[in-house]
């Protein structure tokens, strides 16, 4: 069994992380993992400087219910911990795998500003075969694996008195340089179906004018290029450009981020876009801080 954590970036400017959703019913629960906080104005603006991935370490936990925010997490650690193959300790939370191939992601953080305590226990089981490492941009020096196109997802948090389960997704991003440099911006989606049992995602990547296809169900996972068409967009508070998609939601705004979800029938879909050039600006990068905590403690 491949190795999950045996690629953690070393080199200044690199980047790793984990992400993790379930959708159940009303509620979705979003988790992250990262080695070389993309989110980091300190590890952003200290590139330049020389810093390293391993000091600039964080872990998010959001969870929603019909689109409002009921928990957001966002703290940022010095350090981490791994043993190379399969566990990634962060803080006091961590993300690990199996031996029978399940992910367990177990959250204790605490919220900015209040600091009221967060617990959470998501478990998630493969329903559908893994793929290999995809290129995001020319070089290969940004690369995506979809480790788990479609999971079954179980969901277990102090926010709520009751146990959540649904349909699980996880993937991993990694890169060798700032996404800013030559992946500036992308749009991502993912879409369950409940009704055919497909999970499918796309990747709009701008510059190579590409979008990149997953379709994933029981027994099979395949991927496939074609040319990049833009769809309808519209301008969010911030100004960022995102879906135009009806019944949809915004979970999340920033000017350089935003994360969606629409219901359409029995699918649900997640859509993120991010502009890594806009969080180039100092001022962004200053307005960054107030959503995250620090913790000095690895």
């Amino acid at each position: 069994m491949k190795a999950l954590f045996d690629k953690l970036p070393v080199q200044s400017g690199a980047y790793r992380w984990f992400y993790a959703d379930l959708v159940s019913g009303d509620f979705t629960a979003v988790c992250i993992f990262m080695v070389g906080s993309l989110f980091s104005s300190d590890y952003a603006s200290q590139i330049r400087y020389g810093a390293v991935p391993s000091e600039h370490c964080s872990v998010n936990f959001a969870l929603y219910e019909k689109g409002k925010r009921r928990c957001w997490v966002f703290t940022e650690y010095p350090d981490y911990n791994s043993n190379r193959h399969d566990r990634l300790r962060i803080g006091g939370s961590s993300i690990r795998r199996l031996v029978n191939g399940n992910v367990v992601i177990q959250i204790s953080e605490r919220t900015p500003f209040r600091g009221h305590r967060v617990d959470a226990l998501l478990t998630l089981k493969p329903l559908a075969p893994a793929l290999g490492e995809l290129s995001l941009s020319e070089g290969k020096l940004h690369r995506w694996e979809a480790l788990m196109p479609r999971a079954k997802g179980v969901l277990q948090t102090s926010v709520l008195k009751q146990t959540l389960e649904g349909i699980g997704y996880l993937d991993t991003n990694y890169g060798e340089e700032p996404l800013s440099s030559s992946l500036p911006r992308w749009q991502w989606s993912r879409s369950h179906s409940e009704v055919t049992d497909l999970t499918e995602i796309e990747f709009k990547l701008p510059t190579l004018q590409q979008s990149l296809h997953v379709s994933a169900h029981r027994g099979s996972t395949s991927v496939w290029r074609s040319v990049l068409r833009e769809r309808a967009q519209i301008k969010t508070g911030w100004g960022l450009q995102v879906p135009a998609l009806p019944q949809s939601r915004l979970l999340e705004s920033s000017p350089f981020y935003a994360r969606l979800e629409a219901r359409q029938g029995e699918s649900h879909q997640m859509y993120e876009v991010a502009d890594f050039q806009k969080f180039d600006s100092p001022w962004i990068r200053w307005m960054a801080r107030f959503k995250t905590r620090k913790d000095r403690a690895a």
